[in-house]
């Protein structure tokens, strides 16, 4: 095994040591794919070295053999990138040179003196030292990446976390004037957008409004058979004040044609279980209405088979099937 120790690193050293004393650098692009090149010739070191390690080389304490095994990731790393900074442009060529050089020189040194016979402890240290340092500082590298990346992500979330908080600003002072432009008689279809405002103020003011008004059942009813009815679905879900039943004929012709609207995006599509947040909240509306004894049987056997059809979507289906069922 020692033998094969030393014909893994000679095979290593052999090709690569062409690659660092190189005076043809990369093309304009850079070094594309080097790393398929210098990763399996660090692995072939890798592998020399393992061999040393459980030859008990290194059995300086308890468990040393398994902190040289975990400590080859940080020196794939280091030999991978390594060779990669020996390229004419570098300003790092020089030491990158010497630094490869001797890292393979204490391999091959160390594995031709296992075979003459047994290795003195300070030639062990010194070469096993050389050897060590690129393991540990791979491993300083993947921490470094690891850290950053944290960073990175802490970073992104404040910085999504402000753009929300500015977006959620600008949109409680824009609601404030629009709705400050409403006239005294506007008509729900002018109020509907205004009951889930970011702006409290509004929001409790738009409900007040809408919910003094005298006709406001015959005022939803007309309102789902226009463009506005998908602005009421969060309003009727959430705060509508009024007996549900006498919506189902206008809210049953509302899932008729949204059913439509919905069947090329839903049906068959592998992407469907993203729109259920989108089309989630007619149901709930549709459970009040059935609940209060309205009759909505129809639309929802049919929403059931485009549901049953339509991929990611089988807890609405299931949940409009509860519906139907009465159970809630």
């Amino acid at each position: 095994m020692l033998i094969l120790a030393l014909v893994l690193f000679s095979a290593s050293t052999l090709f690569t040591l062409p690659l660092i004393l190189s005076t043809k650098g990369p093309g304009p692009e850079g070094p594309v794919g080097f790393h398929m090149l210098t990763g399996p010739l660090a692995l072939l070191q890798i592998a020399g070295i393992v061999i040393l390690v459980h030859h008990g080389f290194w059995d300086l304490f308890p468990y040393a053999r398994a902190v040289w095994d975990v400590s080859m990731v940080g020196y794939l790393v280091t030999m991978t990138i390594l060779p990669a900074l020996t390229f004419p442009r570098e300003k790092s060529r020089t030491w990158a040179q010497m630094a490869t050089i001797a890292i393979l020189a204490a391999g091959l040194t160390l594995c031709g003196a296992a075979i003459s016979g047994p290795v003195p402890a300070a030639l062990r240290a010194v070469c096993g030292g050389v050897l060590a340092l690129p393991a540990l500082a791979g491993w300083l590298m993947i921490a470094a990446m690891v850290v950053q990346a944290q960073r990175n992500a802490i970073r992104k979330m404040e910085a999504d976390m402000q753009a929300d908080d500015e977006f959620r600003k600008g949109q409680i002072a824009f609601d404030a004037g629009e709705w400050a432009k409403l006239p005294a008689d506007a008509g729900l279809w002018q109020m509907i957008i205004y009951t889930h405002s970011f702006n409290e103020d509004v929001q409790r003011e738009c409900r007040a409004r809408i919910a003094a008004r005298p006709a406001l059942q015959e005022d939803m009813i007309k309102l789902l058979g226009t463009g506005w009815a998908e602005h009421a679905i969060r309003y009727l879900r959430d705060a509508y004040p009024l007996p549900f039943a006498p919506l189902a004929p206008a809210f049953g012709a509302f899932l008729e044609k949204e059913l439509e609207r919905w069947r090329g995006q839903l049906e068959g599509q592998a992407n469907a279980g993203t729109w259920g947040a989108n089309i989630s909240g007619h149901f709930e509306v549709a459970a009040k209405i059935v609940k209060d004894g309205g009759d909505l049987k129809a639309p929802l056997e049919k929403w059931r088979a485009l549901l049953r059809a339509s991929p990611g979507l089988g807890g609405l289906e299931w949940r409009v099937g509860e519906i139907l069922e009465k159970k809630s």
